[in-house]
């Protein structure tokens, strides 16, 4: 496989966490119920598959912000679910950078 190919596989995971991190400082209730939703629908190889799935698109941000809610009140929780999203967008630009760089 490319490195290129690599990298933007990359960046579009960190985008999609990205966003799913932002909507937890909107509603942490509302939406700290669909990554469960994802991994208990299916039962045996299904639920193993979705399981490898749903971590890669959202469980880095779904744990993160649990940890956050569940620690801290909600307001210091919400800021650091922003500085959580300032490490993605830096993590963002740099693979940027080093696409340009393999590019």
């Amino acid at each position: 496989m490319d490195l290129g190919v690599l990298i933007v596989a990359l960046q579009g995971l960190l985008v999609l966490n990205l966003l799913y991190g932002l909507l937890f400082l909107i509603a942490y209730k509302g939406i700290s119920n669909f990554y469960p939703c994802l991994t208990r629908e299916f039962d045996g190889v299904f639920l193993f598959i979705s399981s490898i799935i749903s971590f890669y698109f959202c469980g880095l941000s779904y744990y993160a912000a649990t940890f956050f809610y569940n620690k801290t009140n909600w307001f210091f929780a919400r800021i650091l679910v922003l500085l959580y999203s300032g490490v993605l967008i830096v993590l963002i630009s740099v693979f940027g950078d080093l696409l340009m760089e393999v590019i």
